[in-house]
Protein backbone atom coordinates (compact mmCIF):
# COMPACT_ATOMS: atom_id res chain seq x y z
CA UNK A 1 0.00 0.00 0.00
CA UNK A 2 1.09 3.57 -0.71
CA UNK A 3 -0.37 6.54 1.18
CA UNK A 4 -0.04 10.00 -0.38
CA UNK A 5 -1.00 13.43 1.04
CA UNK A 6 -2.36 16.23 -1.14
CA UNK A 7 -2.29 19.25 1.17
CA UNK A 8 -3.58 21.90 -1.25
CA UNK A 9 -6.81 20.47 -2.67
CA UNK A 10 -8.79 17.20 -2.97
CA UNK A 11 -8.90 17.94 -6.69
CA UNK A 12 -5.14 17.32 -6.87
CA UNK A 13 -5.70 13.81 -5.48
CA UNK A 14 -8.47 13.08 -7.98
CA UNK A 15 -6.42 14.37 -10.92
CA UNK A 16 -3.45 12.26 -9.85
CA UNK A 17 -5.63 9.15 -9.51
CA UNK A 18 -6.93 9.73 -13.03
CA UNK A 19 -3.41 10.10 -14.47
CA UNK A 20 -2.25 6.92 -12.71
CA UNK A 21 -5.17 4.96 -14.15
CA UNK A 22 -4.59 6.33 -17.66
CA UNK A 23 -0.94 5.25 -17.44
CA UNK A 24 -1.94 1.77 -16.20
CA UNK A 25 -4.47 1.47 -19.04
CA UNK A 26 -1.78 2.33 -21.59
CA UNK A 27 0.68 -0.06 -19.96
CA UNK A 28 -1.90 -2.87 -19.97
CA UNK A 29 -2.71 -2.38 -23.65
CA UNK A 30 0.95 -3.06 -24.44
CA UNK A 31 1.08 -6.07 -22.10
CA UNK A 32 -2.06 -7.64 -23.61
CA UNK A 33 -0.60 -7.34 -27.11
CA UNK A 34 2.32 -9.44 -25.85
CA UNK A 35 -0.01 -11.92 -24.09
CA UNK A 36 0.91 -10.86 -20.54
CA UNK A 37 -1.75 -10.58 -17.79
CA UNK A 38 -2.99 -7.05 -17.14
CA UNK A 39 -2.33 -5.13 -13.93
CA UNK A 40 -5.24 -3.85 -11.83
CA UNK A 41 -5.04 -1.14 -9.18
CA UNK A 42 -7.38 0.38 -6.60
CA UNK A 43 -7.23 3.96 -5.33
CA UNK A 44 -9.24 5.24 -2.35
CA UNK A 45 -9.54 8.98 -1.68
CA UNK A 46 -10.81 10.62 1.51
CA UNK A 47 -10.51 14.20 2.77
CA UNK A 48 -9.85 15.19 6.37
CA UNK A 49 -7.26 15.84 9.05
CA UNK A 50 -4.35 13.47 9.73
CA UNK A 51 -1.54 13.17 12.27
CA UNK A 52 1.83 13.25 10.56
CA UNK A 53 5.07 12.56 12.37
CA UNK A 54 8.00 10.30 13.16
CA UNK A 55 7.64 7.19 15.32
CA UNK A 56 10.02 4.45 16.46
CA UNK A 57 13.12 4.13 18.56
CA UNK A 58 16.84 4.66 18.40
CA UNK A 59 17.45 1.73 16.05
CA UNK A 60 14.58 2.42 13.68
CA UNK A 61 12.62 5.58 12.92
CA UNK A 62 9.69 5.85 10.50
CA UNK A 63 7.63 8.76 9.21
CA UNK A 64 3.97 7.88 9.09
CA UNK A 65 0.36 9.09 8.94
CA UNK A 66 -2.33 8.04 11.39
CA UNK A 67 -5.96 8.91 12.10
CA UNK A 68 -9.51 8.24 10.89
CA UNK A 69 -8.83 9.91 7.54
CA UNK A 70 -6.07 7.41 6.74
CA UNK A 71 -8.21 4.47 7.90
CA UNK A 72 -11.16 5.53 5.73
CA UNK A 73 -8.96 6.11 2.66
CA UNK A 74 -7.61 2.58 3.10
CA UNK A 75 -11.16 1.28 3.44
CA UNK A 76 -12.01 2.95 0.10
CA UNK A 77 -8.97 1.37 -1.50
CA UNK A 78 -9.91 -2.04 -0.16
CA UNK A 79 -13.49 -2.03 -1.47
CA UNK A 80 -12.38 -1.10 -5.00
CA UNK A 81 -11.71 -4.85 -5.24
CA UNK A 82 -15.32 -5.68 -4.39
CA UNK A 83 -16.82 -3.23 -6.88
CA UNK A 84 -14.17 -3.91 -9.56
CA UNK A 85 -13.55 -0.18 -10.14
CA UNK A 86 -10.19 1.61 -9.90
CA UNK A 87 -11.09 4.86 -8.06
CA UNK A 88 -13.44 5.41 -5.11
CA UNK A 89 -14.11 8.64 -3.22
CA UNK A 90 -15.92 9.44 0.00
CA UNK A 91 -18.63 12.07 0.33
CA UNK A 92 -16.16 14.35 2.14
CA UNK A 93 -14.03 14.46 -1.02
CA UNK A 94 -16.98 14.60 -3.43
CA UNK A 95 -18.53 17.60 -1.67
CA UNK A 96 -15.33 19.65 -2.17
CA UNK A 97 -14.92 19.01 -5.89
CA UNK A 98 -15.80 21.36 -8.72
CA UNK A 99 -18.81 20.51 -10.90
CA UNK A 100 -16.49 19.68 -13.81
CA UNK A 101 -15.36 16.61 -11.85
CA UNK A 102 -18.88 15.59 -10.79
CA UNK A 103 -19.87 14.84 -14.38
CA UNK A 104 -17.69 11.73 -14.08
CA UNK A 105 -18.76 10.69 -10.58
CA UNK A 106 -21.64 8.49 -9.48
CA UNK A 107 -22.79 7.34 -6.07
CA UNK A 108 -22.60 3.57 -5.74
CA UNK A 109 -22.95 2.54 -2.09
CA UNK A 110 -23.42 3.42 1.55
CA UNK A 111 -20.93 1.57 3.72
CA UNK A 112 -20.21 1.06 7.40
CA UNK A 113 -16.66 1.64 8.64
CA UNK A 114 -15.43 -0.41 11.56
CA UNK A 115 -14.95 1.68 14.71
CA UNK A 116 -16.85 4.67 13.31
CA UNK A 117 -20.47 5.71 13.88
CA UNK A 118 -22.80 6.37 10.96
CA UNK A 119 -22.59 5.43 7.32
CA UNK A 120 -20.11 6.43 4.65
CA UNK A 121 -21.29 7.33 1.15
CA UNK A 122 -19.08 5.89 -1.59
CA UNK A 123 -18.63 7.39 -5.07
CA UNK A 124 -16.91 6.09 -8.20
CA UNK A 125 -14.78 8.45 -10.29
CA UNK A 126 -14.66 7.09 -13.83
CA UNK A 127 -13.07 9.76 -16.06
CA UNK A 128 -10.13 7.43 -16.77
CA UNK A 129 -12.41 4.77 -18.31
CA UNK A 130 -12.34 4.12 -22.05
CA UNK A 131 -14.40 6.66 -23.98
CA UNK A 132 -17.42 4.49 -24.87
CA UNK A 133 -17.66 3.00 -21.37
CA UNK A 134 -17.41 6.49 -19.88
CA UNK A 135 -20.22 7.78 -22.13
CA UNK A 136 -22.49 4.91 -21.10
CA UNK A 137 -21.90 5.59 -17.41
CA UNK A 138 -22.82 9.25 -17.90
CA UNK A 139 -25.89 8.27 -19.91
CA UNK A 140 -27.11 5.81 -17.25
CA UNK A 141 -26.07 7.77 -14.15
CA UNK A 142 -29.47 9.33 -13.37
CA UNK A 143 -31.33 6.10 -14.10
CA UNK A 144 -29.00 4.14 -11.84
CA UNK A 145 -29.44 6.71 -9.05
CA UNK A 146 -33.22 6.31 -9.32
CA UNK A 147 -32.77 2.56 -8.84
CA UNK A 148 -30.41 3.14 -5.94
CA UNK A 149 -32.95 5.43 -4.23
CA UNK A 150 -35.74 2.90 -4.68
CA UNK A 151 -33.50 0.09 -3.42
CA UNK A 152 -32.73 2.04 -0.24
CA UNK A 153 -36.39 2.91 0.12
CA UNK A 154 -37.39 -0.75 0.15
CA UNK A 155 -38.84 -0.86 -3.38
CA UNK A 156 -36.65 -3.83 -4.20
CA UNK A 157 -38.48 -5.27 -7.23
CA UNK A 158 -38.79 -1.87 -8.90
CA UNK A 159 -35.13 -1.20 -8.20
CA UNK A 160 -34.16 -4.56 -9.71
CA UNK A 161 -36.10 -3.71 -12.89
CA UNK A 162 -34.07 -0.52 -13.23
CA UNK A 163 -30.75 -2.25 -12.56
CA UNK A 164 -31.61 -4.94 -15.12
CA UNK A 165 -32.51 -2.25 -17.64
CA UNK A 166 -29.14 -0.58 -17.03
CA UNK A 167 -27.37 -3.93 -17.28
CA UNK A 168 -29.00 -4.64 -20.66
CA UNK A 169 -27.75 -1.27 -21.93
CA UNK A 170 -24.22 -1.75 -20.54
CA UNK A 171 -23.56 -5.40 -19.62
CA UNK A 172 -19.89 -4.74 -18.86
CA UNK A 173 -20.61 -2.51 -15.86
CA UNK A 174 -20.09 -4.62 -12.69
CA UNK A 175 -22.08 -2.27 -10.41
CA UNK A 176 -25.39 -3.12 -12.07
CA UNK A 177 -24.79 -6.84 -11.65
CA UNK A 178 -23.88 -6.39 -7.97
CA UNK A 179 -27.15 -4.59 -7.29
CA UNK A 180 -29.22 -7.11 -9.26
CA UNK A 181 -27.77 -9.80 -6.98
CA UNK A 182 -28.48 -7.73 -3.87
CA UNK A 183 -32.09 -7.31 -4.96
CA UNK A 184 -32.42 -11.03 -5.68
CA UNK A 185 -31.00 -11.89 -2.25
CA UNK A 186 -33.55 -9.64 -0.55
CA UNK A 187 -36.47 -10.87 -2.65
CA UNK A 188 -35.52 -14.48 -1.88
CA UNK A 189 -35.18 -13.53 1.83
CA UNK A 190 -31.56 -14.60 2.00
CA UNK A 191 -30.69 -11.53 4.04
CA UNK A 192 -32.23 -8.55 5.74
CA UNK A 193 -31.56 -5.30 3.81
CA UNK A 194 -31.38 -3.42 7.08
CA UNK A 195 -28.11 -5.23 7.89
CA UNK A 196 -26.34 -3.18 5.25
CA UNK A 197 -28.14 0.10 4.88
CA UNK A 198 -29.54 1.11 8.23
CA UNK A 199 -28.75 1.44 11.88
CA UNK A 200 -31.13 1.63 14.89
CA UNK A 201 -29.84 5.13 15.62
CA UNK A 202 -29.66 6.31 12.02
CA UNK A 203 -31.89 9.25 11.09
CA UNK A 204 -33.47 8.83 7.66
CA UNK A 205 -34.55 11.96 5.80
CA UNK A 206 -36.94 11.97 2.84
CA UNK A 207 -36.45 15.07 0.67
CA UNK A 208 -39.40 15.90 -1.58
CA UNK A 209 -38.01 18.57 -3.87
CA UNK A 210 -37.71 18.51 -7.67
CA UNK A 211 -35.05 21.24 -7.78
CA UNK A 212 -31.60 19.64 -8.43
CA UNK A 213 -29.72 22.53 -6.78
CA UNK A 214 -31.79 22.16 -3.58
CA UNK A 215 -31.28 18.38 -3.64
CA UNK A 216 -27.49 18.66 -3.92
CA UNK A 217 -27.21 21.31 -1.19
CA UNK A 218 -29.39 19.39 1.29
CA UNK A 219 -27.56 16.14 0.55
CA UNK A 220 -24.20 17.78 1.28
CA UNK A 221 -25.37 19.32 4.58
CA UNK A 222 -27.26 16.27 5.85
CA UNK A 223 -24.64 13.66 4.94
CA UNK A 224 -22.02 15.66 6.80
CA UNK A 225 -24.22 15.03 9.85
CA UNK A 226 -24.15 11.24 9.10
CA UNK A 227 -27.82 11.25 8.12
CA UNK A 228 -29.27 8.84 5.54
CA UNK A 229 -30.86 10.78 2.65
CA UNK A 230 -33.55 9.52 0.25
CA UNK A 231 -35.01 11.66 -2.55
CA UNK A 232 -38.54 11.83 -3.94
CA UNK A 233 -38.57 13.67 -7.25
CA UNK A 234 -42.20 13.04 -8.22
CA UNK A 235 -45.52 12.56 -6.45
CA UNK A 236 -45.39 8.82 -7.17
CA UNK A 237 -41.94 8.58 -5.56
CA UNK A 238 -43.23 10.46 -2.54
CA UNK A 239 -46.26 8.19 -2.08
CA UNK A 240 -44.21 5.01 -2.47
CA UNK A 241 -41.25 6.05 -0.34
CA UNK A 242 -43.17 7.68 2.52
CA UNK A 243 -45.24 4.56 3.05
CA UNK A 244 -42.28 2.16 2.72
CA UNK A 245 -39.31 3.67 4.55
CA UNK A 246 -40.99 5.36 7.57
CA UNK A 247 -38.71 8.43 7.53
CA UNK A 248 -37.80 10.26 10.74
CA UNK A 249 -37.71 13.57 8.93
CA UNK A 250 -39.38 14.88 5.77
CA UNK A 251 -38.25 18.07 4.03
CA UNK A 252 -41.14 18.95 1.72
CA UNK A 253 -40.94 21.73 -0.86
CA UNK A 254 -43.81 24.20 -0.51
CA UNK A 255 -44.58 23.58 -4.20
CA UNK A 256 -43.59 20.02 -5.02
CA UNK A 257 -44.52 18.39 -8.32
CA UNK A 258 -47.02 21.23 -8.96
CA UNK A 259 -48.86 20.72 -5.64
CA UNK A 260 -49.07 23.02 -2.60
CA UNK A 261 -47.59 21.47 0.59
CA UNK A 262 -50.91 21.01 2.53
CA UNK A 263 -51.93 18.53 -0.19
CA UNK A 264 -49.06 16.22 0.82
CA UNK A 265 -49.54 16.85 4.54
CA UNK A 266 -53.11 15.57 4.21
CA UNK A 267 -51.83 12.49 2.38
CA UNK A 268 -49.33 11.80 5.18
CA UNK A 269 -51.98 12.13 7.90
CA UNK A 270 -54.95 10.44 6.25
CA UNK A 271 -53.74 7.99 3.62
CA UNK A 272 -50.29 6.75 4.56
CA UNK A 273 -50.96 6.21 8.27
CA UNK A 274 -47.47 7.53 9.03
CA UNK A 275 -46.73 7.98 12.73
CA UNK A 276 -46.60 11.79 12.66
CA UNK A 277 -45.49 11.88 16.30
CA UNK A 278 -42.24 10.17 15.27
CA UNK A 279 -41.84 11.91 11.91
CA UNK A 280 -40.72 15.52 11.87
CA UNK A 281 -41.94 17.51 8.84
CA UNK A 282 -40.35 20.74 7.62
CA UNK A 283 -41.72 22.78 4.71
CA UNK A 284 -39.13 24.54 2.52
CA UNK A 285 -39.68 27.56 0.30
CA UNK A 286 -38.94 31.23 -0.25
CA UNK A 287 -39.92 33.42 2.68
CA UNK A 288 -42.19 35.69 0.62
CA UNK A 289 -44.28 32.69 -0.50
CA UNK A 290 -44.67 31.14 2.98
CA UNK A 291 -46.99 31.93 5.87
CA UNK A 292 -45.37 30.33 8.91
CA UNK A 293 -48.55 30.32 10.99
CA UNK A 294 -50.70 28.64 8.34
CA UNK A 295 -47.99 26.06 7.71
CA UNK A 296 -47.91 25.10 11.40
CA UNK A 297 -51.72 24.90 11.44
CA UNK A 298 -51.63 22.56 8.43
CA UNK A 299 -49.55 20.04 10.42
CA UNK A 300 -45.88 20.84 9.72
CA UNK A 301 -43.32 21.06 12.54
CA UNK A 302 -40.94 23.61 11.07
CA UNK A 303 -40.16 25.96 8.17
CA UNK A 304 -36.87 26.11 6.23
CA UNK A 305 -36.45 29.23 4.15
CA UNK A 306 -34.68 29.25 0.78
CA UNK A 307 -31.83 30.07 0.35
CA UNK A 308 -31.14 27.41 2.97
CA UNK A 309 -29.19 28.24 6.12
CA UNK A 310 -26.83 25.54 7.42
CA UNK A 311 -27.42 26.75 10.99
CA UNK A 312 -31.21 26.47 10.64
CA UNK A 313 -30.94 22.96 9.18
CA UNK A 314 -28.66 21.89 12.03
CA UNK A 315 -31.10 23.34 14.62
CA UNK A 316 -33.89 21.30 13.04
CA UNK A 317 -31.75 18.14 13.13
CA UNK A 318 -31.00 18.73 16.83
CA UNK A 319 -34.74 18.85 17.54
CA UNK A 320 -35.09 15.39 15.97
CA UNK A 321 -32.11 13.90 17.78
Amino acid sequence: DITVIFPNSPEDAVKSAKEICLYVNKFNSQKIENHFPEIKIGIGIHTGKVHFGTIGGEDRMDTTLIGDTVMIARRMENITKFFHVPILLTFQTYSMLDTTFKKYIREIDTSKVRGRDGLLTVYEYFEADEEEFRKQKILLKDRFFTGLTQFRGGLTKKARDIFQECNRTEPNDPIFFIYINRCNDIILSKKDPSDEFSSPNQIRVLIADDNPAHQEYLEIVLKKENIDVVFAKTELDFLNLTSRISPNFIILSNFFDEHFSPYYLNIIRENLLLDTERCFIAISGEEKSMNRESIYLSGANDVLYIPFSIDEIKKTIMRIK
